[in-house]
Protein backbone atom coordinates (compact mmCIF):
# COMPACT_ATOMS: atom_id res chain seq x y z
CA UNK A 1 0.00 0.00 0.00
CA UNK A 2 1.24 3.36 -1.33
CA UNK A 3 1.50 6.42 1.57
CA UNK A 4 2.47 9.77 2.48
CA UNK A 5 1.96 11.29 5.89
CA UNK A 6 1.05 14.65 4.14
CA UNK A 7 2.74 16.74 7.39
CA UNK A 8 -0.89 19.12 6.34
CA UNK A 9 -2.31 20.92 9.75
CA UNK A 10 -5.83 19.94 11.09
CA UNK A 11 -7.84 22.48 12.69
CA UNK A 12 -11.37 22.01 13.92
CA UNK A 13 -13.52 24.71 13.83
CA UNK A 14 -16.42 24.93 16.72
CA UNK A 15 -19.21 26.58 17.02
CA UNK A 16 -22.80 27.60 15.01
CA UNK A 17 -21.50 30.28 12.89
CA UNK A 18 -18.63 28.20 11.53
CA UNK A 19 -19.50 27.24 8.43
CA UNK A 20 -21.32 30.62 7.48
CA UNK A 21 -17.87 32.21 8.93
CA UNK A 22 -15.95 30.24 6.55
CA UNK A 23 -18.17 30.52 3.52
CA UNK A 24 -17.73 34.69 3.71
CA UNK A 25 -13.92 35.27 3.97
CA UNK A 26 -12.88 32.20 1.31
CA UNK A 27 -13.67 31.88 -2.63
CA UNK A 28 -15.85 28.70 -2.34
CA UNK A 29 -19.28 28.01 -2.08
CA UNK A 30 -19.56 26.74 1.16
CA UNK A 31 -23.18 26.95 1.75
CA UNK A 32 -24.01 22.71 0.74
CA UNK A 33 -21.65 21.99 4.23
CA UNK A 34 -24.67 23.68 6.23
CA UNK A 35 -27.11 20.72 5.19
CA UNK A 36 -25.03 17.94 4.05
CA UNK A 37 -21.47 16.51 5.18
CA UNK A 38 -18.92 16.97 2.82
CA UNK A 39 -15.53 18.23 1.67
CA UNK A 40 -14.91 21.20 -0.22
CA UNK A 41 -11.56 22.72 -1.57
CA UNK A 42 -11.51 26.72 -1.25
CA UNK A 43 -8.63 29.39 -1.30
CA UNK A 44 -8.53 32.20 1.73
CA UNK A 45 -6.85 35.57 0.09
CA UNK A 46 -6.05 38.61 1.97
CA UNK A 47 -7.62 42.04 0.54
CA UNK A 48 -5.01 42.21 -2.54
CA UNK A 49 -6.64 38.81 -3.84
CA UNK A 50 -2.68 37.26 -2.65
CA UNK A 51 -3.24 33.35 -1.19
CA UNK A 52 -3.06 32.94 2.85
CA UNK A 53 -3.57 29.24 2.28
CA UNK A 54 -5.84 26.77 0.32
CA UNK A 55 -7.42 24.41 2.23
CA UNK A 56 -10.35 21.49 2.64
CA UNK A 57 -13.07 21.96 4.64
CA UNK A 58 -14.95 18.80 5.95
CA UNK A 59 -17.77 18.97 7.63
CA UNK A 60 -18.66 15.24 9.02
CA UNK A 61 -21.94 14.58 10.96
CA UNK A 62 -20.05 15.96 14.35
CA UNK A 63 -17.47 18.33 13.29
CA UNK A 64 -16.16 20.61 10.90
CA UNK A 65 -12.30 20.89 10.16
CA UNK A 66 -10.02 22.98 7.72
CA UNK A 67 -6.99 20.83 6.16
CA UNK A 68 -4.54 23.30 5.49
CA UNK A 69 -0.93 23.42 4.33
CA UNK A 70 2.05 21.98 6.56
CA UNK A 71 3.13 24.88 9.24
CA UNK A 72 0.30 27.52 8.21
CA UNK A 73 -1.86 26.39 11.14
CA UNK A 74 -1.19 29.46 13.65
CA UNK A 75 -0.92 31.47 10.20
CA UNK A 76 -4.40 30.62 9.26
CA UNK A 77 -5.97 30.84 12.97
CA UNK A 78 -4.58 34.30 13.23
CA UNK A 79 -6.11 35.43 9.76
CA UNK A 80 -9.76 34.12 10.65
CA UNK A 81 -9.55 35.63 14.09
CA UNK A 82 -9.40 39.18 12.88
CA UNK A 83 -12.38 38.68 11.38
CA UNK A 84 -13.85 36.39 13.71
CA UNK A 85 -15.98 39.21 16.14
CA UNK A 86 -19.85 38.17 17.16
CA UNK A 87 -19.56 35.47 15.85
CA UNK A 88 -19.97 31.90 17.56
CA UNK A 89 -16.92 30.20 16.64
CA UNK A 90 -13.51 28.87 18.16
CA UNK A 91 -10.41 27.48 16.51
CA UNK A 92 -8.11 24.59 17.68
CA UNK A 93 -4.52 23.28 15.85
CA UNK A 94 -5.18 19.41 16.45
CA UNK A 95 -1.14 18.94 16.96
CA UNK A 96 -1.38 15.44 17.25
CA UNK A 97 -3.93 14.40 14.19
CA UNK A 98 -2.30 14.25 10.47
CA UNK A 99 -3.12 13.48 6.60
CA UNK A 100 -2.52 10.58 5.29
CA UNK A 101 -2.38 10.36 1.49
CA UNK A 102 -3.26 6.74 0.33
CA UNK A 103 -2.90 5.90 -3.31
CA UNK A 104 -4.16 3.31 -5.43
CA UNK A 105 -6.00 1.22 -2.75
CA UNK A 106 -8.18 1.94 0.31
CA UNK A 107 -6.78 3.14 3.30
CA UNK A 108 -6.89 0.85 6.21
CA UNK A 109 -5.71 4.21 8.61
CA UNK A 110 -8.81 5.32 10.87
CA UNK A 111 -9.91 8.59 10.55
CA UNK A 112 -12.16 10.33 8.56
CA UNK A 113 -11.74 9.72 4.98
CA UNK A 114 -12.25 11.56 1.88
CA UNK A 115 -11.41 11.67 -2.00
CA UNK A 116 -8.01 13.45 -2.74
CA UNK A 117 -8.30 15.51 -5.80
CA UNK A 118 -8.82 13.61 -8.91
CA UNK A 119 -5.14 14.61 -10.84
CA UNK A 120 -3.41 12.64 -8.23
CA UNK A 121 -5.27 9.70 -9.42
CA UNK A 122 -6.86 7.04 -7.51
CA UNK A 123 -6.48 8.46 -4.28
CA UNK A 124 -7.98 9.66 -0.70
CA UNK A 125 -7.22 11.38 2.74
CA UNK A 126 -7.35 9.83 5.98
CA UNK A 127 -7.41 12.60 8.51
CA UNK A 128 -6.61 11.59 12.88
CA UNK A 129 -4.22 11.15 14.87
CA UNK A 130 -2.55 7.81 13.11
CA UNK A 131 0.51 8.21 10.81
CA UNK A 132 1.85 6.09 7.96
CA UNK A 133 4.58 6.39 5.47
CA UNK A 134 5.56 3.39 2.95
CA UNK A 135 6.83 5.98 -0.05
CA UNK A 136 9.82 8.67 0.55
CA UNK A 137 9.05 12.41 0.20
CA UNK A 138 10.88 12.54 -2.58
CA UNK A 139 8.62 9.77 -4.41
CA UNK A 140 5.91 11.52 -3.06
CA UNK A 141 7.00 15.04 -4.77
CA UNK A 142 7.47 13.07 -8.11
CA UNK A 143 3.72 12.34 -8.04
CA UNK A 144 2.95 15.96 -7.26
CA UNK A 145 5.23 17.50 -10.17
CA UNK A 146 4.06 15.08 -12.07
CA UNK A 147 -0.17 15.83 -11.06
CA UNK A 148 1.31 19.58 -11.38
CA UNK A 149 -0.39 20.00 -7.88
CA UNK A 150 0.87 23.39 -6.42
CA UNK A 151 2.75 23.32 -2.66
CA UNK A 152 3.04 25.80 0.13
CA UNK A 153 6.56 24.87 -0.15
CA UNK A 154 7.70 25.74 -3.77
CA UNK A 155 4.60 27.37 -5.56
CA UNK A 156 3.25 29.83 -3.12
CA UNK A 157 5.97 29.74 -0.16
CA UNK A 158 4.97 33.47 -0.59
CA UNK A 159 1.60 35.07 -1.61
CA UNK A 160 0.63 34.96 -5.03
CA UNK A 161 -2.82 35.49 -6.98
CA UNK A 162 -4.79 32.08 -6.68
CA UNK A 163 -5.66 31.86 -10.34
CA UNK A 164 -1.96 32.08 -11.46
CA UNK A 165 -1.89 28.26 -9.55
CA UNK A 166 -4.54 27.09 -11.63
CA UNK A 167 -6.85 27.34 -8.45
CA UNK A 168 -10.10 29.03 -10.83
CA UNK A 169 -12.20 25.97 -10.26
CA UNK A 170 -12.39 26.59 -6.48
CA UNK A 171 -13.60 29.81 -6.85
CA UNK A 172 -17.42 30.68 -7.15
CA UNK A 173 -17.85 33.61 -8.91
CA UNK A 174 -21.67 34.16 -8.29
CA UNK A 175 -21.33 33.58 -4.23
CA UNK A 176 -20.68 38.12 -3.55
CA UNK A 177 -18.41 38.83 -1.33
CA UNK A 178 -15.14 37.49 0.06
CA UNK A 179 -12.01 39.12 0.75
CA UNK A 180 -10.42 39.91 -1.81
CA UNK A 181 -13.11 39.40 -3.93
CA UNK A 182 -12.60 42.50 -6.04
CA UNK A 183 -9.07 41.95 -7.26
CA UNK A 184 -9.72 38.57 -8.02
CA UNK A 185 -12.60 39.14 -10.47
CA UNK A 186 -11.06 42.02 -11.87
CA UNK A 187 -8.41 39.99 -13.21
CA UNK A 188 -10.44 37.25 -13.86
CA UNK A 189 -12.89 39.64 -15.64
CA UNK A 190 -10.36 41.66 -17.71
CA UNK A 191 -8.26 39.03 -18.59
CA UNK A 192 -4.87 41.05 -16.61
CA UNK A 193 -3.80 37.72 -15.60
CA UNK A 194 0.21 38.00 -16.52
CA UNK A 195 1.51 34.82 -14.99
CA UNK A 196 0.28 31.13 -14.60
CA UNK A 197 1.31 27.81 -13.57
CA UNK A 198 3.01 25.20 -16.25
CA UNK A 199 4.41 21.46 -16.19
CA UNK A 200 8.13 20.97 -18.20
CA UNK A 201 10.00 17.64 -18.56
CA UNK A 202 13.75 17.74 -19.99
CA UNK A 203 15.97 14.76 -20.66
CA UNK A 204 18.43 16.35 -18.39
CA UNK A 205 18.93 15.42 -14.39
CA UNK A 206 16.99 17.86 -12.73
CA UNK A 207 19.53 20.86 -11.80
CA UNK A 208 18.35 21.94 -8.40
CA UNK A 209 19.32 25.94 -7.91
CA UNK A 210 17.14 28.60 -6.36
CA UNK A 211 17.61 30.93 -9.50
CA UNK A 212 16.54 28.32 -12.16
CA UNK A 213 14.58 29.46 -14.71
CA UNK A 214 12.74 28.87 -18.36
CA UNK A 215 13.73 30.97 -21.46
CA UNK A 216 11.80 31.30 -24.75
CA UNK A 217 14.28 31.99 -28.04
CA UNK A 218 16.82 33.20 -25.71
CA UNK A 219 14.72 35.14 -23.30
CA UNK A 220 13.20 35.03 -20.33
CA UNK A 221 9.86 33.01 -19.63
CA UNK A 222 9.33 32.44 -16.07
CA UNK A 223 11.36 30.82 -13.12
CA UNK A 224 11.12 27.30 -12.01
CA UNK A 225 9.03 26.40 -8.65
CA UNK A 226 9.64 22.77 -8.58
CA UNK A 227 11.54 20.11 -10.05
CA UNK A 228 12.93 16.44 -9.88
CA UNK A 229 14.41 13.45 -11.13
CA UNK A 230 12.49 10.95 -13.31
CA UNK A 231 12.69 8.09 -14.85
CA UNK A 232 12.84 9.40 -18.54
CA UNK A 233 15.40 12.68 -17.03
CA UNK A 234 13.40 15.41 -15.15
CA UNK A 235 9.85 17.16 -14.41
CA UNK A 236 9.12 20.18 -12.94
CA UNK A 237 6.63 23.26 -11.79
CA UNK A 238 6.81 26.49 -13.49
CA UNK A 239 5.15 30.07 -13.21
CA UNK A 240 6.04 31.26 -16.99
CA UNK A 241 4.59 34.20 -18.72
CA UNK A 242 0.27 33.19 -19.75
CA UNK A 243 0.92 34.59 -23.08
CA UNK A 244 3.25 32.00 -23.59
CA UNK A 245 1.48 29.05 -21.23
CA UNK A 246 1.04 26.05 -24.22
CA UNK A 247 2.84 23.47 -25.02
CA UNK A 248 6.24 23.92 -26.56
CA UNK A 249 9.75 23.67 -26.86
CA UNK A 250 11.74 25.72 -24.42
CA UNK A 251 15.03 26.11 -22.24
CA UNK A 252 15.78 25.79 -18.79
CA UNK A 253 18.76 27.62 -17.31
CA UNK A 254 20.15 26.79 -14.28
CA UNK A 255 23.99 27.20 -12.57
CA UNK A 256 25.21 28.78 -15.88
CA UNK A 257 24.08 25.33 -17.97
CA UNK A 258 20.75 25.50 -20.71
CA UNK A 259 18.57 22.38 -21.02
CA UNK A 260 16.52 21.39 -23.88
CA UNK A 261 12.78 21.34 -22.20
CA UNK A 262 9.45 21.06 -23.13
CA UNK A 263 6.64 23.05 -21.88
CA UNK A 264 3.55 20.71 -20.63
CA UNK A 265 -0.50 21.12 -19.51
CA UNK A 266 -0.27 19.02 -16.48
CA UNK A 267 -3.75 17.03 -14.69
CA UNK A 268 -4.41 19.41 -12.57
CA UNK A 269 -5.70 21.92 -14.50
CA UNK A 270 -5.94 20.25 -18.38
CA UNK A 271 -9.07 18.28 -17.16
CA UNK A 272 -11.13 21.15 -15.31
Amino acid sequence: MLQYTTQACVIRVSGKDGIDLLHRLSTADLRPLKTHPGNLPTVFTNAQGRIIDWCHVIRTDDDLFLIGSPNRASTIIAWLEQFTIMEDVTYTHLIDWHVVQTFDEISICEGIVIPGLDAWGNNSLTIGPHQSTSISKGSYEIRRVIAGIPSSEHEFPTQVNPLELRLKPYIAWDKGCYIGQEVISRIDSYNKLSWVLMGFSCASPAQQSVDAKLRLDGKPLGRVTSWVNTEQGSAGLAIVKASEAYPQTIEVFSNDVTYAAQLEDRPFWKNT
